[in-house]
């Protein structure tokens, strides 16, 4: 046998896994042993060492450069996270370390001497909640129980090509983001619309008239949220308006230029304020009929038919 050997194994014996810790043991020689093992010709060698104890080896070895490294510095608290679960460690004056999380909104502490102990309590606590379903469920509670979702990912998977559940949520959320809803009252809109026209220098002939359009319509509606105003209402409105001056009913051309501007302030008020549903087609303002010009017909002597005598 060659000199400088730390342990003395038989030529046939196994080199085992577990005879790793005595080898690294500080009590025995376990670097001179290393060395020893790895100054040992290629046929001094036990036949099963070169395969079937290749992990004892190099587990010796980790285990060796884990005791001469010095560990990163560790900053208290430290936070611990597994399996959706998080958890802190913090450090007490005495020198001990406490470990903290919470479980079915109470929260569990326990005490431990080294830092490793604590870490490796938390990740056991962690696993065991996985493992145990009624832990799980204390920590993790459903509006519904474990069938109806899962009839809803066979559902998804079936008719959604072949979608998962995360991403149904995913999809629904980032959707019900583009229809979001903020209630305006009429008066709020007229005048944020107004103003916004008035910022993009319209002509103040179509400042005018929205302001006496808008005026009007927020005189009888302006304090209803605008996407609860209906189409007919609208049109009975609109039909029932007259002239201030002649205290007659307005002419088609004045209710269609009336219509124009509602129209206008509808989609203003759903693209910019967010005031009217987005899911729609048409706004109730777009519904409203949209009332007819009847032309006059030229005199018999202008027309095509009469044409005027030379």
């Amino acid at each position: 046998m060659p000199q400088g050997m730390g342990v003395q194994v038989p030529p046939r014996a196994v080199f085992s896994p577990h005879d790793h810790r005595s080898l690294c043991s500080r009590d025995s020689a376990s670097h001179k042993s290393l060395r020893g093992f790895s100054r040992l010709p290629e046929k001094a060698r036990p036949p099963s060492f070169h395969w079937q104890n290749r992990f004892g080896f190099l587990s010796c070895i980790f285990l060796y450069i884990s005791e001469i490294v010095p560990r990163k510095k560790t900053n208290f608290p430290y936070h611990f996270s597994k399996n959706g679960r998080h958890g802190r460690i913090y450090k007490c004056a005495d020198g001990k370390f406490k470990s903290h999380f919470m479980l079915a909104r109470k929260p569990h502490q326990n005490t431990f001497a080294t830092f490793d102990k604590a870490l490796e309590f938390l990740a056991k606590e962690f696993d065991k909640m996985d493992a145990d379903l009624p832990e799980s469920e204390i920590h993790f509670p459903l509006s519904h129980d474990r069938e109806h979702y899962f009839q809803l990912e066979q559902k998804l998977k079936r008719d959604g090509d072949n979608a998962s559940l995360s991403q149904a949520v995913g999809f629904f959320i980032a959707h019900k983001k583009q229809k979001v809803l903020v209630p305006l009252p009429v008066k709020d809109c007229c005048d944020k619309f107004i103003q916004s026209q008035v910022d993009n220098k319209a002509s103040n002939n179509r400042i005018k008239n929205l302001k006496k359009y808008c005026g009007r319509f927020a005189k009888t509606f302006g304090k209803r949220k605008i996407h609860e105003v209906h189409a007919k209402e609208m049109e009975r409105w609109l039909n029932s308006q007259i002239d201030n001056k002649t205290g007659k009913a307005w002419q088609p051309a004045i209710k269609k230029s009336c219509r124009a501007s509602l129209v206008a302030l509808s989609l203003y008020a759903r693209r910019t304020l967010k005031a009217i549903p987005d899911d729609v087609g048409k706004t109730e303002f777009q519904k409203i009929q949209n009332p007819k010009i009847h032309l006059k017909s030229p005199p018999p002597h202008l027309s095509k038919k009469h044409p005027p005598a030379l």
